[in-house]
């Protein structure tokens, strides 16, 4: 359990959907920020020659100033109130989406930790081939050194020698490429 624990926490996914679902919940935010009434202030000094908001404007360097508050409030009810469950809706897609993430690794890291396990237990069958096949070898050289045994035969065992050593490299490859499947389902390569 923990293993799975560290290695959603580790994943970048997961990292991406936290951040997904925190700016779905503050959009939701946003949204029903619309059903309270705004506030806007402003302030402004502007030295103009000829300023033309003195009326009548003359010829000359002349300051004016504006100060202004503005107050919003949006009396149309029904559409912020689909504005949020809009928002809402998409904040719990991205819990959904979350899960399905969460879910997702935790199937990568049960496939991979099976695959190495499997890929570690082929490492000692091969091994164990290549050593019978180098005792076939021995045997059938041992044979045809004293004549009872044929050229092909001996031929023959290092061909399934040969074999077994291709397979154990195979093998070792296999448990190498499972390794690393498994360092990344756990979020040791991010």
């Amino acid at each position: 359990k923990s293993l799975m624990d560290s290695a959603i926490s580790r994943r970048s996914e997961m990292k991406a959907r936290a951040l997904e679902h925190d700016a779905a919940s503050l959009a939701v935010r946003a949204q029903k920020a619309d059903r309270r009434p705004q506030v806007f202030a402003t302030a402004k000094y502007e030295y103009l020659r000829p300023n033309m908001l003195n009326i009548p404007p003359e010829d000359e360097w002349q300051g004016d100033a504006l100060f202004a508050a503005v107050i919003t409030w949006n009396i149309d009810a029904g559409v912020t109130r689909g504005k949020v469950k809009e928002a809402e809706r998409r904040m719990d897609m991205a819990l959904i989406r979350t899960d399905q993430a969460r879910e997702q690794i935790a199937l990568e890291v049960r496939e991979a930790l099976i695959n190495y396990q499997n890929a570690r237990a082929r490492i000692d069958v091969a091994e164990q081939a290549e050593k019978s096949a180098a005792k076939n070898l021995e045997t059938a050289a041992e044979l045809e050194k004293n004549g009872v045994a044929r050229h092909s035969e001996v031929l023959d065992a290092h061909s399934k020698l040969t074999e077994s050593q291709y397979e154990r490299t195979t093998v070792l490859a296999d448990a190498i490429l499972a390794e690393v499947a498994l360092d990344h389902a756990l979020g040791n390569l991010e």
